[in-house]
C-alpha cells in the first residue's frame, strides 16, 4: 500500500486493497431488519460523497464544529465523521449519559453550527438544551443524515465537486473530545489528524490482526478508545461489526464469532459474575467441576501455573468447563485489548486460562488515546503493568526525590492534544513549563521498561496514623470478589481504612436462594444479618493478603449502583470520589468511633 496516511481519512485507501486471503473485500457490517448488512469501499466512499454534499448545501464552512451524540458505532458514524473531515469540519463527540448541565456547558463553550443524533429522543433533548440565536442550524433531525443512510445498502455514487480534500492538512483539528469529568467539569480536549493517526498506525503495529480477522464494536463510540480501535480495524483491512446494542451482545458475539475485541474491565467482571452465579444453580457435581476449574485457572501465568502436572489440569479445566466461557464469546475470540481501567489480575488469568489472551493498556483522552501497551507476543505480557510505550510515545517521571521509584507520569509524543479548547488555564496546568503533558497519574517503570499505574496522585491520602495509601488498587481488590459489583476505599484523616460497598445483587439473590434465606428488595437485604455476614467473608478474604494498615475494618452496604446519570461514575466508569465521599458523609462517619464521641 503506497498510499500515505497522513489524515484521518486517508486510512480508507488501506481498508481498500487489504490483501485478502480469499480475495474478498472487508466490509463495515450493522445488523439491519434482522440481517448483517455489508458496506464496502465503493458504499462507503458513496455514502461520504452524498453526506459531504449535504453538508456543503448546509453552507457549512471550515472549521465550523458539528456536536454528534453516538452510543454504539455504526457505519453511518464513520461516514457522517470521514465526510466531516473531507470538508474540513470539526466533530464534537458527546457522551449519551453526560447530565443535561454538561451538555448545556459544551454547547456553550464549543458553540457548534450543527448536531446530529441518532433518535427524536435525544434530538429533542439536545433542541432543548441547545442556546437560542443560531437560527435554524441547530435544529437537526436524525433523519436528516442516519436513516437516509441507513435505508440503502450500496448508495450509488453522486458527483461531487466539494471542498478540495488535498487542501486539508494533517494539523488541521479533527475532534473535541471532552474528558470523563472525573475532577470537575469536563474539558475539551483538541485533538489533530497528525494526533489520532499517529495513533493509529503505532497500535496497528502491536495488534496481531490481518485481512480475514473479525472484530465486533460494542462499547460507547463517543469515548476516544472505542473511536480509536475502529480506525484501527479499517487500518488493518479487517471485517467490523457493530452491535446495535448491548441487549443484543450475547446474539451478536455467537452470530458474528469474532477473532478479537476491546473491552472495559467491568464488562469482563460481568462474565466472571455470569458464571459463578451459574455455579450457585449447578448440581454439586458440576459445582464441583467449576470451582476446581477456577482454582487452576487463577493460577495461569503465575510461578505455580508451570510444569507438565499443571498443563494437564489446565487441559482438562479448558475441556470441561473454560470452553463454556469461550463458547458465549463466539468460540473463535484470540485477543482483547483491556483500557479506561485496572483489569483485576484474576480475571485476566482466568480468560488467559480458556485460551484468549487479554491485555492491558493506558491512555487518555488527551493521549488519542494509547500510551502504552502489553504486547501479544508470547512471554511479553507483564500482568499488572500497563505495558509498554507505544511507538513515538516518550514516558517519564516526575519525582518527588530522587529515590524513590514512583512519581507522576508525564508523556511526550506526536498522539498528544494541542491543549484544551477555549481553555487556556487548564491548558497551561496540564502541561509542563519543557512541553510535557502531565497525566495525574502516580507509576513506576520497572527495569525492561513496563509502566506500572500505582493510582491517581490527587486520590492518594494518608491515615491518621501517617499511612499513605492507594485507594484504587483497594477498590480493585475488592471488586474481584463476584459477590462485590462497586466500592469506594475511605480512610482519609482517619484512624483505618474502612470501604462503602455496593453488592452484586443478582449473585447474592441466587446464594439466599441456595441458602434458603427469604430474598426481598435490595434496600431491605443490605441490613440483613446473613446477607451482612457474607460480605464480611469476601472483606476477610481480602485482609488476610494485606498489611495491618490496609485492611479494611468496617464497611456499609449500598442498596443502589452508582450510575453516570446520577453523576456517581464517569462516562469511562471511573467513580468520581469527590461525589461519593459527599453522598455518602453521614454513613462513614458513623463507621469510625470519633464520631460518636463528637455527637
Amino acid at each position: 500500500m503506497s498510499t500515505q496516511v497522513l489524515r484521518i481519512f486517508d486510512i480508507l485507501h488501506h481498508f481498500k486493497a487489504p490483501n485478502h486471503p480469499k480475495g474478498r473485500q472487508p466490509g463495515l457490517w450493522a445488523f439491519r431488519n434482522g440481517s448483517w448488512i455489508k458496506w464496502d469501499y465503493q458504499g462507503i466512499m458513496s455514502g461520504i460523497s452524498m453526506v459531504r454534499e449535504w453538508l456543503d448545501k448546509q453552507g457549512f464552512v471550515a472549521g465550523d464544529r458539528i456536536l454528534t451524540m453516538p452510543e454504539q458505532g455504526a457505519p453511518e458514524w464513520l461516514i457522517i465523521e470521514m465526510a466531516c473531515w473531507m470538508n474540513k469540519l470539526v466533530v464534537v463527540p458527546v457522551h449519551t449519559t453526560q447530565s443535561d448541565a454538561v451538555i448545556q456547558e459544551i454547547f456553550e463553550l464549543v458553540n457548534p453550527v450543527y448536531f446530529i443524533t441518532t433518535n427524536h429522543g435525544q434530538y429533542n433533548k439536545l433542541r432543548y438544551l441547545a442556546p437560542k440565536g443560531r437560527g435554524g442550524h441547530l435544529e437537526c433531525r436524525a433523519e436528516h443524515v442516519l436513516p437516509f443512510l441507513m435505508g440503502m445498502q450500496q448508495p450509488r455514487p453522486r458527483p461531487c465537486g466539494i471542498p478540495d480534500i488535498s487542501k486539508v492538512g494533517e494539523e488541521e483539528v479533527a475532534c473535541i473530545m471532552f474528558t470523563s469529568g472525573t475532577t470537575g467539569m469536563p474539558k475539551g480536549a483538541v485533538l489533530t489528524h497528525h494526533n489520532i493517526v499517529s495513533n493509529v498506525k503505532a497500535v496497528g503495529d502491536i495488534v496481531p490482526l490481518k485481512p480475514g480477522h473479525r472484530v465486533l464494536s460494542f462499547l460507547p463510540y463517543s469515548h476516544i478508545f472505542e473511536r480509536t480501535a475502529c480506525l484501527t480495524y479499517l487500518y488493518l483491512g479487517v471485517d467490523v461489526y457493530f452491535t446495535s446494542g448491548k441487549e443484543h451482545l450475547l446474539r451478536d458475539f455467537q452470530q458474528v464469532k469474532p477473532h478479537f475485541f476491546t473491552a472495559v474491565p467491568r464488562m469482563l467482571e460481568k462474565t466472571y459474575d455470569y458464571v459463578i452465579g451459574m455455579q450457585l444453580s449447578a448440581n454439586p457435581l458440576k459445582r464441583w467441576v467449576s470451582r476446581w476449574a477456577i482454582r487452576v485457572g487463577r493460577r495461569y501465568g503465575t510461578h505455580k501455573g508451570r510444569g507438565w502436572l499443571y498443563g494437564m489440569k489446565l487441559w482438562a479445566s479448558r475441556v470441561l468447563y473454560f470452553s463454556f466461557w469461550h463458547r458465549r464469546m463466539g468460540g473463535h475470540v484470540r485477543w482483547v485489548a483491556v483500557g479506561a481501567a485496572a483489569l483485576p489480575p484474576t480475571i485476566g488469568r482466568l480468560f488467559g486460562a480458556a485460551g484468549v489472551k487479554i491485555r492491558e493498556g493506558y491512555g487518555m483522552t488527551e493521549t488519542s488515546p494509547v500510551i502504552s501497551f502489553n504486547p501479544f507476543q508470547k512471554g511479553s505480557n507483564v500482568p499488572g503493568s500497563v505495558g509498554l510505550p507505544i511507538k513515538g510515545v516518550q514516558v517519564r517521571l516526575d519525582k518527588e526525590s530522587e529515590e524513590s521509584a514512583y512519581g507522576e507520569i508525564c508523556v511526550k509524543g506526536p498522539n498528544v492534544m494541542k491543549g484544551y479548547f477555549n481553555n487556556p488555564e487548564a491548558t497551561k496546568r496540564v502541561f509542563t513549563p519543557d512541553g510535557w503533558l502531565r497525566t495525574g497519574d502516580i507509576g513506576m517503570v520497572d527495569e525492561a521498561g513496563y509502566l506500572y499505574i500505582t493510582d491517581r496522585a490527587k486520590d492518594i491520602f494518608k491515615t491518621s496514623s501517617g499511612k499513605y495509601i492507594s485507594p484504587a488498587k483497594m477498590e480493585q481488590r475488592m471488586c474481584e470478589s463476584a459477590y462485590i459489583h462497586q466500592s469506594l476505599y475511605i480512610g482519609a484523616n482517619r484512624a483505618y481504612p474502612a470501604a462503602i460497598i455496593v453488592p452484586n445483587f443478582l449473585l447474592l439473590k441466587k446464594w439466599a436462594k441456595r441458602s434458603k434465606i427469604h430474598w426481598t428488595a435490595p434496600q431491605f437485604m443490605v441490613h440483613n444479618v446473613m446477607i451482612r455476614k457474607k460480605l464480611q467473608e469476601q472483606i476477610d478474604d481480602i485482609n488476610r493478603t494485606l498489611p495491618n494498615y490496609k485492611r479494611i475494618r468496617d464497611f456499609v452496604l449500598c442498596h443502589e449502583p452508582w450510575t453516570v446519570e446520577q453523576g456517581d461514575i464517569s462516562a469511562s466508569l471511573k467513580i468520581i470520589r469527590k461525589k461519593l465521599l459527599s453522598k455518602y458523609a453521614k454513613q462513614i462517619d458513623k463507621l469510625y468511633p470519633e464520631y460518636h464521641r463528637e455527637r
